[in-house]
C-alpha cells in the first residue's frame, strides 16, 4: 500500500484515539485494518463532535497508541501524535510491573526462567502493551526497563496468547529499521509457542514485499518453529515457506537463502525440487546455507560432496579483507573502496543465521542424548 498522506493521531478524553482520513482513502484503510484485526469504528454516532468536513473519522478507543501508529505507518501514512493524545509513559500494575525490574536476560535457546505461572489471560493486554512500548524499546542501554519487552513477549508465548499475534507482527519491522537482534532471535520462537493460529498472519506477512527482507525472513523462521513444535501443521508450514521460495525470481538472493535455511530446519525433503530450481537459476545467496550440494547433504539426499565449492559472497569478502590487511601490514596503497558485491551487513546477518542453526542442532543433539530412543 503506497500513500504519502500525513495524518495526526489525536485523542479525545472520553473516546480515546482517533484519526481523520480523506473520504477516498477510507474504504481501503478500513479493509486493511480489518485484515489485521485492528478494532475501529467509522463516524460513530457518539463522535459527531470530532468530525471534520470532507473526512471520515476512524475511532480506535483505548487501544495501544504505538500499535495503532505502527499499523498506520505500515499502511503508508506519515503519522504524528496530536497534542491531546495521551502517550506518556505507560503505567503497569503488578505482576506485569515486576518485569520492568528484571533487567538483562540472555538471548539464547534456553530462557533462564519461566514467569508465566504468575500470569494468566487477564494480563495479556498489559503484556502486549509492554512488548510494544516504544519508550521501553528506546530506554537507556543501562536501564533494566529496556529488557521488559523481552520478558513480556516470552510470557505471551508461554500463555499461547493468540490475541498477541497481530500486535507482535508489528515488531518485526524493527529488525530492518533498527537491526534489532532481540526481535529477530526471539519473536520466531514466541510465534512458535503461540502455535498454528499464527500461520495465516505469518504467511501474509512473508508474502508482502513491502516488508523488509529480514522481517520476512523472521516470519519464515516463525513458521519453521511452528512446524517443529506442532507436527500436525508441519506440512502447512513447509508449503507456505516453499510457496514463497517458488517466487525466487521476485525475492532477493539473501531472502531465498534464508527461506532455504527455514526449510532445512523443517527437514523439508519434499521441498527439494523448488530449492534445486532456485539454486539452478543462481537466485540463492550461498553464503547463508551453502550450495545445492550442501543442502542435499543436510537433507540426507547425499552423503558427501562430489564437486568443489565455488566462491560466494562470504568467501569473496573474506579474501578482500585479507588482501586489505596484507596491504596495511606491508604499507602499500589501499584499494579505493570495497567492491559493491560485499554487503557486510547482509553477511553479518547471514553469519548470525548460521550460528542460530548451529545452536538449534546442538540443542537437538543434547535432547537426543538425554532422551535416547529405546
Amino acid at each position: 500500500m503506497e500513500t504519502t498522506s500525513s495524518i495526526i493521531l489525536k485523542g479525545d478524553p472520553a473516546l480515546g484515539a482517533y484519526i481523520h482520513v480523506e473520504q477516498n482513502e477510507a474504504e481501503d484503510l478500513a479493509e486493511y485494518l480489518e485484515d489485521l484485526m485492528i478494532l475501529f469504528l467509522i463516524d460513530p454516532d457518539n463522535a459527531t463532535h470530532l468530525q471534520e468536513p470532507g473526512k471520515r473519522t476512524f475511532l480506535f478507543g483505548e487501544q495501544n497508541r504505538h500499535l495503532i501508529r505502527n499499523t498506520l505507518v505500515d499502511y503508508g501514512f506519515e503519522v504524528l501524535f496530536g497534542e491531546n493524545l495521551i502517550v506518556s509513559e505507560q503505567t503497569y500494575e503488578p505482576p506485569v510491573a515486576k518485569l520492568l525490574t528484571l533487567g538483562e536476560t540472555s538471548l539464547s535457546l534456553e530462557w533462564p526462567r519461566d514467569f508465566s505461572r504468575e500470569f494468566n489471560s487477564e494480563h495479556v493486554p498489559s503484556l502486549i502493551s509492554m512488548a510494544l512500548d516504544e519508550q521501553l524499546h528506546t530506554a537507556s542501554a543501562t536501564s533494566k526497563a529496556l529488557w521488559a519487552p523481552v520478558h513480556a513477549w516470552r510470557i505471551l508465548g508461554h500463555l499461547r496468547a493468540e490475541s498477541a499475534i497481530v500486535p507482535l507482527l508489528h515488531l518485526l519491522r524493527r529488525i530492518d529499521e533498527f537491526d534489532d537482534d532481540r526481535v529477530a532471535e526471539e519473536l520466531p520462537r514466541v510465534f512458535g509457542m503461540i502455535g498454528p493460529a499464527a500461520i495465516p498472519h505469518l504467511a501474509a506477512y512473508l508474502a508482502d514485499p513491502d516488508h523488509g527482507e529480514w522481517a520476512r525472513a523472521a516470519a519464515a523462521n516463525a513458521l519453521d518453529d511452528i512446524g517443529q513444535n506442532h507436527p500436525l501443521v508441519r506440512a502447512e508450514c513447509v508449503a507456505t515457506v516453499g510457496a514463497q521460495l517458488e517466487r525466487f525470481h521476485d525475492n532477493s538472493p539473501t531472502l531465498n537463502g534464508l527461506l532455504v535455511a527455514s526449510l532445512l530446519d523443517l527437514k523439508a525433503v519434499e521441498a527439494a525440487p523448488v530449492i534445486q530450481r532456485a539454486f539452478a537459476t543462481e537466485q540463492v545467496d550461498e553464503s547463508v546455507v551453502g550450495d545445492w550440494e550442501d543442502v542435499q547433504i543436510e537433507l540426507g539426499l547425499k552423503t558427501q560432496r562430489e564437486h568443489p565449492r565455488k566462491p560466494n559472497a562470504l568467501t569473496r569478502a573474506g579474501e578482500e579483507l585479507r588482501r586489505i590487511s596484507e596491504l596495511i601490514l606491508l604499507g602499500g596503497p589501499l584499494p579505493p573502496a570495497s567492491p559493491p558485491f560485499i554487503d557486510l551487513k547482509a553477511i553479518n546477518k547471514a553469519n548470525k543465521k548460521k550460528r542460530s542453526l548451529e545452536k538449534k542442532k546442538k540443542k537437538k543433539n543434547v535432547v537426543k542424548k538425554q532422551h535416547p530412543k529405546h
